[in-house]
């Protein structure tokens, strides 16, 4: 049994910047999966960049804490601010979470993606909500209702998922923050891990104005789409025999 990696781009929606840095980060580089935020304003771009360029590798990044909600806001008022759109606060509020609300907006989350795309090859979420111990029941509830893999990361998560639920062996979020994005890490993470399918997250972008505005990670964004561009990096990866992989492969 080898290694098998999957290094799975979030945000691709968020901004044009996000968008051509994250294609270009697949086609060029040795990112082999991203994630899209159905509900965010540049979505349509980037379901037409990826089906200009037949991109088989993208899943939903589900949202719950930016953008505005696909549902109408009235409908999930214990999910929404006063001005109907999400925000980064909603699990530390001392408002109770309606989870029936939260099983409405991410169904419709999936529905928009399929409708406007095609089937996502796996769910995982902005500010990883869906790794919340109130939310993963929905989240799990909706794989399984549409055949969805879903990032866990079966042996190093703290979750209890059951067997029929199709995700990695592994997860990782280290490759992220200014002192950890550079290639010597990221073999790191890699070598840290047994054998089995690893998914690492990342996030690459072309650094732009816009950017900056949509996010404070926005600089790093641009170091990590050169570190994951590097011909030396994949090159490293196949003389190790570590496997490049996406989740429509699990």
């Amino acid at each position: 049994m080898t290694k098998k990696l999957i290094l799975n781009a979030d945000d691709f929606g968020l901004c044009p910047g996000v968008n051509h840095g994250i294609l270009e980060a697949i086609k060029e580089g040795v990112v082999t999966s991203t994630t899209l935020m159905i509900n965010m304003p540049y979505a349509e771009e980037a379901i037409k960049l990826a089906q200009k360029n037949d991109l088989n590798c993208v899943g939903l990044h589900l949202s719950l804490t930016a953008g505005e909600p696909v549902s109408n806001p009235d409908d999930i008022p214990s999910l929404v601010s006063e001005e109907g759109v999400f925000s980064r606060d909603l699990f530390n509020s001392e408002e109770e979470i309606n989870l029936d609300e939260v099983e409405m907006e991410l169904n419709n989350q999936i529905k928009k993606f399929i409708n406007n795309y095609k089937s996502p090859t796996h769910l995982d979420s902005h500010h990883h909500v869906h790794l919340q111990p109130q939310i993963v029941e929905v989240i799990i509830k909706l794989a399984k209702k549409y055949d969805l893999a879903v990032r866990v990361g079966r042996k190093n998560s703290s979750l209890e998922v059951g067997t029929e639920l199709k995700t990695t062996d592994f997860f990782s979020m280290d490759f992220y923050g200014e002192d950890k994005i550079n290639s010597d890490y990221l073999k790191q993470i890699i070598n840290s891990f047994p054998e089995g399918t690893i998914e690492i997250m990342c996030h690459p972008a072309k650094l732009t104005s816009q950017l900056c505005n949509y996010t404070s990670y926005n600089q790093e964004r641009e170091i990590e789409y050169k570190t994951l561009t590097q011909s030396k990096l994949k090159l490293w990866l196949e003389k190790n025999n570590i496997k490049l992989t996406n989740f429509s492969k699990l």
